[in-house]
């Protein structure tokens, strides 16, 4: 899971990945408020201090760069370890939400390098929100949703055809899908009633971008085209 949870303060490998883009593995370690990278050979790189209480979220390419970085979560922030760099990159996320959970690490812009997107829990202002890093260009982009609602991701997918994901969200009492384009930060919003569980993701037209069927508390399947922006049964 990518949720947050204390670290165990002593020396615990944690992964082996290729953090420099040379094709060679480094070792990367747990050692209490540190992250220490370590060649093959075992020989220390670098190390890197995290936090006191710290939990890892995952290794993957969010620069773009030859290279994965890893990536922690602290309390307040989000870490980005750029191995290839020698660098630390807090993310600063508690400022915008009180209560937050990394939900994946994924492409959303259509560009080189993965974003990792962040589900704010905390409806503040009646509102809730989510959040999403780009470290290759170091920056956070945020979007309130217009009303409170119990917001849940169904489905990280390509929606409408365009590089690059979408969010697709129950709504809860609100009674619609909403499907978030992390490019622009506009959601489209589609009215399914009580949904009681999801179908399916799939291509059904053949044109590029997926179809997403959901079935609502009456037994009613319906489907929803992003690039069409229609919702049929």
């Amino acid at each position: 899971a990518l949720g947050f949870a204390p670290q165990v303060f002593s020396a615990v490998l944690i992964a082996n990945a290729d953090l420099n883009g040379d094709g060679i593995k480094e070792q990367i370690y747990n050692t209490g408020s540190t992250i220490t990278v370590k060649n093959r050979q075992g020989a220390t790189e670098k190390i890197y201090y995290v936090g006191g209480t710290w939990a890892m979220v995952g290794i993957a390419d969010v620069d773009g760069n030859p290279g994965a970085e890893v990536i922690a979560r602290t309390y307040g922030d989000l870490v980005v370890i750029t191995h290839r760099q020698r660098q630390v990159y807090p993310y600063p996320v508690s400022v915008l939400s009180g209560l937050w959970t990394v939900a994946t690490i994924d492409q959303f812009d259509g560009a080189a390098g993965n974003e990792v997107a962040i589900a704010d829990a905390l409806i503040s202002a009646g509102r809730s929100s989510y959040i999403f890093i780009h470290h290759k260009t170091r920056t956070i982009r945020q979007h309130h949703f217009a009303a409170a609602g119990n917001f849940g991701a169904l489905a990280f997918n390509d929606f409408d055809g365009i590089a690059g994901k979408e969010v697709a969200m129950s709504t809860g009492a609100l009674h619609h899908v909403a499907i978030l384009h992390p490019r622009t930060l506009v959601p489209h919003y589609y009215y399914v009633g009580v949904i009681q569980q999801l179908i399916s993701v799939s291509n059904l037209d053949g044109v590029a971008g997926n179809e997403l069927r959901v079935m609502s508390n009456t037994g009613v399947i319906f489907t929803i085209n992003d690039r069409k922006r229609t919702v049929t049964f």
